[in-house]
């Protein structure tokens, strides 16, 4: 592992022969607005940006020791660590099932410093100055009580790395304004944490599958980043996205309030 007085200065990706360090990594995320002590949440498509100079773990590292540095010693960082074993029937253990949304946020995960939410479905890994408050939440999905439901609360960041994909956050929006296109459908099993083991039901808000209902993220990014509710930073062969989520929540909020299904797919986008 790389150590910390080196983060900034080594050599971290490569794109059309340039190399970028983790400085220049952490000055993009400056021009997008990330500042001292934000709490922000982290999606990615991490190499998208370009070809690592890292062997994966120290690559990895640098991500996450880059996010750090800039948000300091009062920021907070989620990622979600998502798992849908607990739909399939299996047990969810907070402590050990794995992430299904990435490589970057399973090594996040299993950090010494990082602790996870309690949701069997959508849960989140987090750490530093709000971590407690986080992981003090009731189990909920997408409402006010939720992980999101805080972050919008606070109008903290979302931040995605590489094309701003799998906007699980839309949702949050879906739910709040009660799209038809979706229901709320009970799914009961098992979690365990630590010494505890204990039944949980969860409700989920699902799509109907028989009537058109997935979401198009080429629909949501475009009408965010064309309206200026986002931000795109260059960085290597791909973007940072930043958005605040209190602005984002609100428009989306009001776009599916004047049609619900604006930002359902078309034919082009399963093409």
């Amino acid at each position: 592992m790389l150590s910390p007085e080196d983060v900034l200065n080594e050599p971290f990706i490569m794109c059309h022969d340039r190399i970028y360090t983790g400085f220049d990594f952490a000055k993009a995320l400056k021009r997008g607005g990330v500042k001292t002590g934000d709490t922000i949440c982290v999606q990615s498509q991490i190499y998208s940006l370009g070809r690592s100079m890292l062997k994966k773990d120290d690559f990895l590292s640098t991500i996450i020791s880059v996010l750090k540095y800039v948000i300091g010693t009062e920021g907070t960082l989620l990622m979600p660590a998502f798992s849908y074993s607990f739909c399939k029937g299996e047990d969810y253990n907070v402590q050990n099932t794995p992430s299904d949304v990435g490589i970057l946020t399973e090594f996040f995960r299993k950090m010494s410093d990082v602790y996870r939410t309690k949701h069997p479905i959508f849960s989140f890994a987090v750490c530093g100055k709000r971590a407690e408050e986080f992981l003090s939440l009731p189990i909920s999905s997408f409402n006010e009580s939720s992980v999101y439901g805080h972050m919008i609360l606070g109008n903290d960041k979302l931040i995605f790395l590489g094309a701003p994909v799998g906007y699980t956050f839309y949702y949050a929006a879906e739910e709040y304004v009660q799209v038809s296109h979706r229901f709320y459908k009970n799914f009961e099993g098992n979690i365990i944490n630590g010494n505890k083991r204990y039944t949980q039901v969860i409700p989920y808000y699902v799509r109907h599958l028989d009537r058109r209902s997935t979401e198009s993220e080429r629909k949501i990014n475009n009408y965010l980043f064309e309206n200026g509710f986002q931000k795109k930073i260059e960085f290597g062969k791909g973007n940072i996205t930043v958005a605040e989520s209190a602005v984002v929540f609100a428009k989306l909020v009001d776009k599916l309030r004047d049609d619900e299904e604006f930002f359902l797919r078309d034919r082009e986008d399963v093409l």
